[in-house]
């Protein structure tokens, strides 16, 4: 257990280090958050429907997701693969590109949030509830995106495949986020839903890191 620990504190740190010489990878990614809302709010001067501002900041996060989390695996090389194969083990790299990419998405998300509010205006409601719901769906796009960037990466294929696998996956996390964040506008806790979420999440975390050592030996 303690070598797993250690495992898991110097992968996060290389991914860590990685993420901080590649800033330009980051700053386009805030770059693609602040276009994008600036642009839907030329659209929505008037006001926006409290529907259509949660389904639009979700899809965009979507996307975000989808463009954020492919480079986890799809980016490395064959001889970085197989590097880190004889350095840690396979639950190790799982866990650690899963807990990254949580934090990744976690702060775009909450800076999307923040954006969205300043340049479409702010959704009425519980704001607290509303940014741990953020937190929570962002978690879980994260966790179940990084499951299937190891599955495109092992496939040989592009963020294309990625892409379409990712969408019937996703789907029930984003219906369920959308609708907590709909019930939270009108000051109402869905416990089943927020419940349903949660598990959702642990369960896709859990069969990540059953199913990734078979997926790895390969």
């Amino acid at each position: 257990m303690f070598l797993f620990f250690k495992e898991l504190k110097a992968l996060l740190y290389k991914e860590l280090l990685v993420e901080w010489r590649s800033k330009a990878a980051l700053g386009g990614i805030l770059l693609y958050v602040f276009s994008s809302v600036f642009v839907v709010s030329f659209f929505f001067r008037e006001g926006i429907s409290p529907i259509l501002w949660v389904v639009l900041f979700w899809l965009l996060m979507l996307f975000i997701g989808i463009n954020t989390i492919a480079k986890s695996f799809i980016n490395e090389s064959r001889s970085q693969t197989l590097y880190l194969y004889q350095l840690a083990s396979a639950t190790a790299i799982i866990v650690a590109k899963s807990i990254y990419n949580i934090i990744l998405l976690v702060v775009i998300g909450g800076a999307a949030f923040f954006v969205f509010s300043f340049f479409v205006g702010p959704p009425r409601g519980d704001l607290i509830f509303l940014l741990w719901l953020v937190c929570l769906g962002n978690s879980g796009i994260a966790i179940s995106l990084t499951f299937i960037s190891a599955i495109t990466a092992i496939a040989g294929a592009s963020v294309g495949l990625m892409a379409v696998l990712s969408f019937p996956v996703l789907l029930p996390q984003l219906l369920l986020s959308i609708r907590l964040c709909l019930a939270a506008l009108d000051g109402i806790l869905l416990n089943k839903y927020f419940t349903g979420l949660m598990l959702m999440n642990a369960i896709v975390f859990l069969l990540s890191t059953i199913l990734f050592p078979y997926l790895w030996k390969e």
